[in-house]
């Protein structure tokens, strides 16, 4: 049976950017709503945010993870 020792905690590159793509959605919808609660109150719908909002951090993980380069953080040991 193969075992993998990881020599740290820290996350892979593609797990640290897909974290960070879903951060950095949630403040431009926190911001972005915000904007446009103030300054174009027309255009301003919260049902539209929820469903926008809702969808697109999927797309941003899966993209920013599949454009992510990753380096090997895995030990293999065969026993």
């Amino acid at each position: 049976m193969e075992t993998i020792n990881q020599p740290s905690s820290q996350p892979t590159n593609k797990v640290a950017a897909a974290t960070a793509a879903t951060a950095g959605w949630a403040i431009i919808v926190s911001v972005g709503s915000l904007t446009l609660k103030n300054l174009y109150p027309a255009w301003y719908d919260p049902d539209m945010i929820i469903a926008v909002s809702s969808g697109v951090p999927t797309i941003l993980v899966f993209l920013s993870g599949w454009f992510t380069k990753d380096k090997p953080n895995v030990v293999v040991v065969q026993s």
